[in-house]
């Protein structure tokens, strides 16, 4: 019996060992287990960092756009105002140029009319002074025959 006990003691000293190795490389088993869970939870977690920084500049990106994009709609319509505006502008300088020519070729005509008056005036005085020269000469002559006679003067006229 003894010897019974003996070789019973030595086989659960095996199973000891035995079990004691395999709980050891359990263990070991279980730390890179743990290990490398931590790792995946670490990168899981900075990959959602990452995810919900990127999700928080597109929110942010998405709102700027929509700010832009009212911006844009608005300088949209100051230009389309501003193409009106400009179209009311070319019509008025063309009317401008219309009447400037218009102007121009009246100011044409009235220069002509300023010379043509110029011609008249000095046309005038001509026949004024032409006039007043007979009139002397009709005096002189007038005088001429009261002092000669009567007749002097006609004889002179011949």
């Amino acid at each position: 019996m003894r010897e019974g006990l003996l070789v019973d003691n030595q086989q659960l000293a095996a199973t000891h060992v035995a079990l004691k190795q395999e709980l050891e490389a359990a263990q070991h088993e279980l730390q890179q287990t743990d290990h490398f869970a931590r790792n995946l939870l670490m990168k899981k977690d900075m990959q959602m960092r990452e995810l919900y920084e990127k999700s928080a500049k597109m929110e942010h990106d998405f709102r700027m756009v929509e700010g832009m994009r009212a911006e844009l709609m608005q300088l949209h319509a100051v230009i389309r105002e501003l193409t009106v505006t400009n179209q009311k502008l070319v019509s008025q300088v063309q009317a401008m140029t219309q009447d400037l020519s218009r102007a121009n070729a009246d100011l044409q005509q009235v220069q002509a009319l300023r010379s043509e008056i110029g011609g008249l005036r000095h046309k005038l005085q001509h026949v004024r002074l032409m006039r007043c020269s007979r009139r002397r000469v009709e005096i002189v002559e007038s005088a001429t025959v009261r002092s000669c006679g009567g007749n002097g003067g006609e004889e002179m006229r011949r």
